[in-house]
This record gives C-alpha cells, structure tokens and sequence, in this order.
C-alpha cells in the first residue's frame, strides 16, 4: 500500500456520525491505498457531506446517503436509485458501514493517484502515454523485446518468450495493469537472452489477463460483431482475478463458436464486464478467433520453425528409406 497520507473531512454531520467516522480511519491505518486521516479543517482530499443538503446542515438522518466531494470530475446521475447510489464510488449510504467507506476510500486514492501522475507527466512532457491492452496485442506481431518505462516502475517484456520481468515484484495485480506505458525501446536480442536465463521472469498470460481485467471496458478493435471466436480452454478462475459473472460467459464460449452479436443476445451480460472478459481471455490466449489465431502467442507453448521442422522430417524419411 502507499504511504501517501489523504485527508478526509465531514461537513453537515453530526457529532455522532463524525466520531464513528474517526474511529473507522484509526481501524483502517495501514489497510488503506494511502494512509486516510480525519482532518478539522482544510485543505481535504475528500469531503463527506449529507447528499443534496446545503454545506453547514446538521442532521444525521434526514438523508440515506452521503456524497463523497473531491476535486475529481463526477458522473451525473438522475434521480439514481438504491442501487446505483451503493456502487458509485461518490456515495456511501447509511448507516455507514467500514467496509463500504474502506472501499470507496481505496477507489478515490487509486483515482487521485492516477489524476496526479497525469498532471505530473504532463508538467513532464509526457502526454502520450499508452496502456498495456492495445501494447501487449501489438507486441504480440513481433519477436523484439522491450524495456518499457511506466508510471509504476520498469518492466521488461519479452513477447516471443512470452514473459515478463518487473521492477515491483511485491506489486498487485490491479497495480500492474494499471500503470501507464510512458516510453519503450528495443533491446538487443543477447541481453533479452542473459536477462531471461540470469532473472526470475513472470508469464506475460498473467499480465495479459490483469489486464483486460481491471481495464475500462473498451473492446480491443479486433472483436466486431460478426467475428466468430470460442475459448480453447477453460480460464485458471483459482489463480485469476475475475468476477463471478466471467464464470456463465466462459460456460458458453467453451461449447460453441459465437460471433460478439451473438453472445451478447444470450445472456443478460453487462457490455463493460462483457468487454474485460473477452479482452482478458484474448491477451491470456484462452480465446481464439475461428478463422485466425490471434493472441494465442501469449498462452500457447513456443512455437517452431516450421521449414526446421519439414527438414527434420525428410532427414528421417531419408535415413529410413522412404
């Protein structure tokens, strides 16, 4: 977890609330994405207030939720219900519960971390920055190994080998694929060779599932509606991050080829959980296009040179006589 202390204060709460507030944060020391600490007076990082009160109100009841205020941007929701309100990340409902508030604490410190990296590169200059989805299916084309520069820490990625050394080997998975490519470069093929035989290296499939994972729900560009594509084995769910729903949609990949129209039609699945998976199952190599293997160099074994292999055969062929 970070050390990075965040200060959040309360406007509009009553006594009551405040102290169990208080108490929640001590509970929470060191469990935190940045350490959260309740401050008197500002500046906040975030600020809990009654939801559509006025600043300065003081009532403990009078409404179900609270609004979590920050300098991020926000999704405007009209008239959300229950529901909705208990999964947006502004909202925490009451009775206030630890576990809620410690969720939506970590969501706003993972945001605000993002926010300030992306001010700071591009005070830097950086400002085209690129993400491991569209990368890592872009490597996917070639044999070159890349040291790679990201927000996190430095990676090095070797397509052909299919792994992957990092900087931050205690890093999460959530962190991993949420750092930002920042700049990469070629490295030459007998340095790729020494680091892969001197250094511990992790599956570049694991990478590639985190991912699609905790990515943002935008397809890769290679999926359109009429594509037929099916899972070619059944994801390692016990060692992967997922979701319970990935479960129904992997049933179904594995027992029939389908095209995106087609499975989107079969279950009620939402589009953006939809999209992780399949962008998951695509850069692991569990998914296969029918008329195309894309990304299967990420999962599958090494693969031969095929005109290396014919020429092992005939040898044999010929030692044999036939």
């Amino acid at each position: 977890m970070g050390e990075k202390i965040r200060y959040l204060g309360c406007d509009g709460l009553g006594p009551k609330e405040i102290t169990l507030i208080k108490s929640m944060l001590r509970l929470f020391e060191g469990k935190t994405q940045g350490r959260w600490q309740f401050s008197e007076q500002q500046p906040f990082d975030a600020l809990l207030v009654p939801d559509g009160r006025t600043l300065g109100a003081d009532a403990e009841t009078e409404h179900e939720s609270l609004f979590i205020r920050t300098a991020l941007g926000h999704v405007h929701i009209d008239n959300p219900n229950t529901e909705e309100r208990r999964r947006n990340k502004a909202f925490v409902l009451r009775p206030i519960r630890a576990l809620t508030l410690l969720e939506k604490l970590n969501q706003i410190s993972v945001m605000l971390d993002d926010e300030e990296t992306q001010q700071a590169l591009r005070e830097q200059g950086w400002g085209d920055m690129r993400n491991w989805r569209e990368q890592l299916f872009e490597w996917g084309r070639t044999g070159d190994s890349f040291m790679v520069d990201t927000t996190l820490c430095k990676f090095v990625i070797f397509p052909q080998a299919r792994r992957f050394l990092c900087e931050k080997s205690d890093a999460s998975a959530r962190d991993l694929a949420a750092a930002k490519i920042r700049r990469y470069e070629r490295i030459d093929p007998e340095r790729a060779t020494d680091i892969l035989r001197t250094k511990r290296t992790e599956s570049l499939a694991w990478l590639g599932w985190h991912t699609g994972h905790y990515g943002d729900g935008r397809l890769l560009p290679v999926f359109d509606e009429e594509k037929n594509f099916k899972l070619q084995r059944w994801p390692d769910f016990g060692s992967l991050d997922h979701e319970a729903i990935y479960v129904p949609i992997a049933g179904i990949l594995t027992q029939r080829v389908v095209s995106l129209g087609q499975l989107r039609q079969m279950g009620n699945f939402p589009p953006e959980v939809l999209h992780r998976f399949l962008n998951a199952a695509l850069l692991t190599g569990y998914l296969e296009f029918v008329s195309e293997r894309s990304g299967g160099w990420l999962f599958g074994r090494r693969s031969e040179n095929s005109s290396e292999r014919l020429g092992m055969f005939a040898r044999i062929r010929q030692k044999l006589g036939l």
